[in-house]
């Protein structure tokens, strides 16, 4: 199935000019892989998502034409190829005009944002400063921290699926509140459309930031548990599992005999 959606987040604290020199950025680079793919092909650009707390924008390539199809794939592809050189520090192998567009995109990575993550439907690469770099001389500059994958689960928010068929929705995880992508099996859809909004386990192949811990994404989903929420005020049955426990006393009272036994 040809790929469509390209994803970039801005982790941190994220003020209104840093989301516009980092959108423009963005859509600088995105431009410049089209004239690479589709120079005289018509393409847009829908955006498929935002979410706040750290900035993340998804939009997805839409043609009429099947070699427009074709080149959205490439592009999405490409996009990947130049998220994993970045990432790797790998930038000067770049064509000079990609390059400047990835430098305006990262050159809103400072002490509030401290990391951008690049990610498509196959992948996610996460670029933090150069201080995660060793420079080996001759420019040959070395990545020393690698992304972290392996089984797991995560539990938080969960959010509706962009859109029919795409089989992809959003957790706000419980602990940061951060946005993490999640990417599903086909047979796992019907189950979504029981806990848009609830909280849940989700079980997958998790993918975190190399230097944070924090999750970036949730591949090969295998197991979603939704977890009940307690209602307001629920919390006073639990004095049910002990009923005699205050005998007629108030609180006070009781935490009074209590102290003086």
């Amino acid at each position: 199935m040809n790929k469509d959606t390209i994803t970039f987040v801005l982790n941190g604290k994220v003020l209104l000019e840093d989301l516009s020199t980092a959108l423009f950025g963005f859509k600088e680079l995105i431009g410049n892989l089209q004239k690479k793919h589709a120079k005289n092909i018509n393409i847009e650009w829908e955006v498929e998502d935002l979410e706040s707390h750290s900035a993340k924008a998804c939009i997805r390539g839409i043609s009429e034409l099947e070699e427009g199809i074709f080149a959205i794939d490439k592009i999405v592809k490409d996009y990947d190829d130049v998220a994993k050189k970045v990432s790797t520090g790998k930038i000067r192998e770049l064509p000079k005009r990609i390059q400047k567009s990835v430098e305006k995109i990262t050159s809103v990575i400072n002490g509030r944002i401290p990391s951008i993550t690049f990610e498509t439907d196959e992948s996610d690469y996460v670029v933090h400063d150069k201080q995660l770099y060793e420079d080996r001389g001759e420019g040959n500059l070395v990545y020393l921290s690698f992304p972290s994958e392996s089984y797991g689960a995560i539990t938080g928010r969960v959010q509706a699926l962009n859109r029919e068929g795409q089989f992809r929705f959003t957790l706000y995880e419980n602990t940061t509140q951060k946005a993490v992508s999640c990417y599903l099996k086909p047979d796992y859809e019907e189950k979504m459309r029981e806990i848009w909004g609830k909280i849940a386990i989700v079980e997958g192949l998790v993918r975190r930031d190399p230097l944070t811990g924090t999750p970036t994404s949730i591949r090969n989903v295998n197991n979603i548990t939704q977890i009940s929420e307690l209602k307001p005020g629920e919390w006073r049955e639990a004095i049910g599992c002990a009923p005699n426990l205050l005998k007629n006393e108030s609180p006070e009272e009781f935490i009074r005999r209590i102290r003086n036994a």
